[in-house]
């Protein structure tokens, strides 16, 4: 009697066990399902995020071209008005200061 009471308790232990390995079974496959719905969406992102980048790597040199040139030529005309503007004042101060002396 003793064994055939040893194989109904092993056979309860091993039937919770299997209950338990199926429950923890179910718990993983819910996680990886929501994790897999999330794997998609940062895939999605990521190729929009991709493709975005290579637009701006493609464009920004050209674009930081233009903002050079733009900034060469702002920094040249400044160049240009201050050599004129020395001029002009050295030439009002040459004029005021001749006169002065014949005077």
């Amino acid at each position: 009697m003793s064994s055939k009471s040893n194989l109904q308790s092993l056979n309860n232990e091993l039937y919770m066990l299997t209950n338990g390995i199926q429950s923890n079974i179910e718990k993983l496959s819910e996680k990886i399902t929501t994790l897999q719905g999330k794997l998609k969406n940062e895939k999605v992102l990521y190729n929009t995020l991709d493709k975005l980048s290579s637009n701006i790597n493609i464009k920004g040199s050209a674009i930081m071209k233009n903002d050079q040139k733009t900034l060469y030529n702002q920094q040249y005309f400044m160049n240009i008005e201050m050599i004129v503007g020395v001029f002009l004042s050295g030439s009002m101060l040459y004029y005021v200061f001749k006169q002065n002396k014949l005077a």
